[in-house]
């Protein structure tokens, strides 16, 4: 292992799907060849920087089934960001990745797959792979929380302060509603038994974010979330234009007898609270925000989501500043939970 991040290393594991089988398929390992264009998210190439190509090399039996080792190939961008890198390998795919620098986020690379082996090597010869990174630029001190909590009630709306990062009073100590969150139950959860015997649940919840402001909003963004602190799985900038006033989020059991629901691993959201509109109706103060991951709910029980929020108005800056958490404690590493207080019915 050379300058190639451990981390980056390690997912190639989970995408490069190897064997000793794949040895067994050539003679000798087919030759590859890359060229790798380094770019910032801002559009600016990444001159004088390692990168490098990850392959499956060779197995090595052993205990527990052995191990798989794999081999990089490095090289060194020019002025315009890109490198040409010849490697060889028994497997198609080829994961690319910069080498770590504590300036950047954490970067994963983009994989190649080559289609064929054509006279010894691995077609599309030379093919060019964009490899995008991010970094560290204007870090800034954000209101930051994981939430795990329950909806006080079903069928009645609440509101939750992201400044305080809990359900405002009395359900809880939050002082401002930035987001209005509602469960509605569709159809109650009902358990019957079917023709064999077996007992079977059916339910309809139906869960609604909405704002108390005009103007406020919410804006889908669709990005596989990685779940790490360590990188910007987001745009630096959120958005300022088409939010929309309502989201709505549902579960369901369907007529066959499956859980159904409309939350996705890849989705994301850019908020905006506490607006002030002027006269002709257009934004004149306002925060942004976002909730990378989405926002999970079960009938009944957790609401779930992760956000961040810029507390100076009309900033779109979502590049958070991990050891400036504006809701204490201020430790990134301490994924401060909420509950609702209990309330009189």
């Amino acid at each position: 292992m050379t300058t190639l991040n451990k981390l980056t290393l390690t997912l190639v594991l989970v995408l490069i799907a190897t064997s000793s089988a794949c040895t067994l398929l050539f003679a000798t390992r087919p030759k590859a060849c890359i060229t790798v264009v380094l770019m910032d998210d801002l559009g600016n190439p990444v001159p004088n920087q390692e990168v490098g190509m990850v392959t499956f090399h060779h197995h090595v039996p052993g205990p527990e089934l052995g191990k798989n080792i794999y081999k990089e190939f490095n090289g060194i961008t020019g002025k315009d960001g890109s490198v040409t890198l010849h490697g060889e390998g028994v497997n198609p795919k080829f994961l690319c990745a910069m080498s770590y620098r504590n300036d950047f986020y954490l970067s994963y690379g983009e994989t190649f797959t080559f289609k064929k082996v054509k006279l010894g090597r691995w077609e599309p010869w030379n093919p060019t792979v964009a490899v995008v990174v991010r970094p560290i630029l204007n870090p800034i001190p954000m209101y930051h929380k994981w939430v795990e909590t329950k909806i006080p009630r079903v069928n009645e709306q609440f509101g939750f302060d992201l400044s305080i990062g809990d359900w405002v009073a009395p359900a809880g100590n939050g002082k401002t509603a930035d987001i209005l969150f509602k469960m509605l139950e569709i159809l109650p959860m009902t358990q019957k038994k079917d023709k064999w015997g077996h007992m079977r649940s059916s339910y309809d919840f139906r869960f609604e974010v909405t704002f108390p402001n005009k103007g406020d909003g919410i804006q889908q963004f669709i990005e596989r979330d990685i779940a790490s602190t360590e990188t910007l799985t987001m745009p630096r900038f959120a958005p300022t234009e088409k939010y929309s006033e309502k989201l709505e989020l549902r579960e369901y059991i369907d007529e066959k007898g499956y859980r159904r629901d409309m939350m996705r691993e890849d989705m994301n959201y850019f908020i905006r609270v506490r607006t002030v509109l002027d006269k002709d109706g257009k934004v004149k103060s306002a925060l942004y925000g976002k909730i990378p991951g989405g926002i999970e709910f079960r009938p009944y029980g957790d609401v779930r989501f992760r956000y961040y929020l810029n507390p100076t108005p009309n900033d779109t800056n979502m590049e958070y500043d991990q050891k400036r958490n504006l809701i204490p404690p201020d430790k990134p590493a301490n994924r401060a939970k909420t509950r609702p207080k209990k309330t009189n019915s």
